[in-house]
């Protein structure tokens, strides 16, 4: 009797530790731990955040060209995301490799947290912030153009 005891006390300290400790990993958000994405098949992993849905505005960033800034109404967060696409840097597939966004198109990648598009006012400069520029992650990519058959 006094075994099963012991044994029934181990086994609830372990449900109870095991509870607490994936409990806390579940809720806990992405950017707390600082977890990369990581394409399975590609080997690499890169810091940053996903992103995906339909662009809603295109901005160019008039200081710094031919960067854009994208206002993408992400799926993931159910938010308008401000996410910077940078010429030689941001990685991109298909129908946008060279900037040529459409408003309604769906993009869809990986975007490093953080900086600005410079935009130009009169003769000065502000600095829009972003919730991200778009990295060089594997996996970015557009939609063609929708045709209707």
């Amino acid at each position: 009797m006094l075994l099963q005891d012991s044994f029934t006390k181990k086994m609830s300290l372990f449900g109870l530790l095991a509870i607490v400790i994936l409990g806390g990993v579940t809720i806990t958000p992405q950017r707390v731990f600082s977890l990369g994405t990581v394409h399975p098949s590609s080997g690499l992993s890169h810091q940053g955040f996903p992103f995906g849905g339909p662009i809603q505005f295109i901005l160019d960033c008039t200081c710094e060209m031919p960067n854009k800034l994208l206002i993408v109404l992400d799926f993931t967060t159910h938010a308008s995301k401000f996410i910077k696409w940078e010429s030689g840097k941001s990685k991109m597939y298909d129908f946008s490799q060279g900037g040529n966004f459409k408003i309604g198109q769906y993009i869809l990648g990986t975007a490093d947290f953080g900086g600005v598009c410079k935009y130009k006012v009169g003769n000065n400069c502000i600095d829009i912030k972003l919730d991200g520029i778009i990295n060089a992650g594997p996996g970015a990519g557009t939609s063609g153009p929708l045709s209707g058959s």
